[in-house]
Formats: C-alpha cells, sequence, structure tokens
C-alpha cells in the first residue's frame, strides 16, 4: 500500500530536522498547493470548535504541534472571535529551525501574539496539566513514535483538556487510486518511488480510533474530510522518467466541494475519504 511505513525514528527526527536543498523547508507550502481548499476546510473545522469551546471567564493555553511556517496559527487567529483571543495564550512547536524563523517573521508582521519553541512531539518541555488545548495538523502522519507521543500530550493536557487531531486515511479514494497506479508502474519495471516513501504513514480508521482510545482519550467529535480532491498519478515504466498527470485536477475537485460536504460523511463514501479529524478529551 502506498505510504504505509515510517523508516527508524532517528532517521524520521533527522529529515525534518534538516534545513538544507530539498528540506522540508523547501517543499512544505500547503497555502500554494493543490489541496490548500481542502486544509482550509480543516482549519474552518477547528475555528468552529475552538470558538464554541472558549469559555469568557477563563484563560487558555493552546498548543500547537507541528506548527511549520505558520499556516494554521496564522488563519486560526484572524478568523478567531475577538472575545475569544482575549482569553488565549497560544503557543507553537516544530522540530525544524528554520520553519520557525520563518514562522516567527510571519506573527511578527500580522500581529499575532505566540510563544515558539523548537523540539519533538514526543518530549515536550511543559510541566504536568499545563495546556486547555493541543492542536495538531497535518503532522500526525509524520510522528514516528504516536503512543509515546500521545502519552505526553496527554501528560501536558489538564483534565478535560482537548485534542484535536487530524490524519490522512489509509484507504482514501485518492490513496487507493495512486497505489493501483504505482503497482502498475512497478510490473512495467519502474524502480521510481514514491515521494514521501518513509517520512509519512497513513492510518486506518480503526487504528486512528484505537491509537486515541487507548491513550486515554475520549472521541467527542469525529469528522471525515474530502472524497473528490485533486488526484495526481505517477506514469513510469522501465527506465524512462516519470510523469505526473492529474485524474481530477484541481479546478475539478473545487467545483466538486459541494458534493464533498454531503457525501463526505454518508456511508459508504466516509471510508474513502482523504482525512479523518477529531476533537478528543483526556479523561481522569
Amino acid at each position: 500500500m502506498f505510504y504505509t511505513r515510517l523508516k527508524a525514528p532517528k532517521l524520521v527526527h533527522e529529515y525534518f530536522e534538516r534545513t538544507g536543498k530539498n528540506s522540508v523547508v523547501e517543499w512544505w507550502n500547503p497555502e500554494q498547493g493543490d489541496r490548500a481548499s481542502l486544509l482550509n476546510q480543516q482549519i474552518k473545522l477547528v475555528i468552529n470548535w475552538i470558538n464554541d469551546l472558549i469559555n469568557q471567564s477563563k484563560q487558555y493555553r493552546i498548543l500547537e504541534i507541528g506548527v511549520g511556517k505558520g499556516r494554521v496559527a496564522s488563519v486560526l487567529w484572524k478568523s478567531l472571535k475577538p472575545a475569544v483571543k482575549s482569553k488565549i495564550n497560544y503557543y507553537g512547536q516544530d522540530i525544524n529551525k528554520i520553519m520557525l524563523k520563518k514562522a516567527k517573521t510571519r506573527f511578527k508582521q500580522e500581529k499575532i501574539p505566540i510563544l515558539l519553541f523548537q523540539g519533538k512531539a514526543d518530549t515536550l518541555p511543559f510541566g504536568d496539566s499545563f495546556f486547555d488545548i493541543v492542536i495538531c495538523l497535518e503532522t500526525v502522519v509524520h510522528l514516528p513514535l504516536m503512543k509515546e507521543t500521545l502519552k505526553e500530550w496527554k501528560r501536558v493536557s489538564k483534565s478535560g483538556g482537548v485534542i484535536i487531531s487530524d490524519v490522512d486515511n489509509l484507504f482514501s479514494f485518492r490513496r487507493l487510486l495512486k497505489s493501483l497506479f504505482l503497482y502498475l508502474s512497478k510490473l512495467l519495471g519502474s524502480k521510481v518511488e514514491p515521494k514521501g516513501n518513509g517520512i509519512f504513514k497513513a492510518h486506518t480508521l480503526k487504528e486512528y480510533k484505537n491509537l486515541l482510545s487507548n491513550a486515554g482519550f475520549q472521541i467527542k467529535k469525529f469528522y471525515h474530510l474530502g472524497f473528490f480532491t485533486p488526484i495526481d498519478i505517477s506514469i513510469a515504466a522501465f527506465s524512462f522518467k516519470p510523469k505526473n498527470i492529474y485524474v481530477i485536477p484541481p479546478w475539478l475537485a473545487k467545483h466538486l466541494q459541494k458534493l464533498n460536504k454531503f457525501i463526505e460523511n454518508i456511508y459508504p463514501f466516509a471510508y474513502f475519504s482523504e482525512y479523518f479529524i477529531s476533537l478528543v478529551v483526556k479523561t481522569p
């Protein structure tokens, strides 16, 4: 299956810590990618959840894992209600120092108050029961120590604290189609490896829910996001250079967004959605 295994934790961490040529700093640009509209739907969903969660009578500490260049924090902060923002102390974590540097510059320009720190998602430099909300989008798929990571997130979360996270669906329509063409290319003698091989792990619905439940979290909200998404496949045979073509181009996927909202949480389409996104609560 396409993208199912991660390299050893040390190798994955080293990859995402790199700052030179061909590093994550160069290719990670979801705001300009062909699936930007789908990722923005994720953020809108999270914004609605946070607006509903914030109680005006107390202050909240929010941690974003994998803050990257600041995409999520920027959109979220601009979209939250003013009364909600006044109750939030926002923290951001990332393993890559250049990503954090770019995020810091962006937040300064946009006047977004946020405390940034470099580190790994499974070893956070905070005391027990420190955060009210932890957000992790587009990052779980790159974390090689998920059991340890969820244990750590639970440790730094307050009793009743909320974790909002997403993960790519192993059996999404997009991934199944790409896997089919990858398999056909292999039969034709291609030795081309898929982009992201070794640093990316999609999850099944059962696997993702079990990870959350076994870590001591209670699932409160669960959403299947995206069915018709941009799908590009690599055509390659023998020693020829692979050629990428779109089966579902971005413009068509955009026009199908309304249909997506109708079918992405309806059986059986939900099981082939692009993402699973959940809101879970720390149990005592």
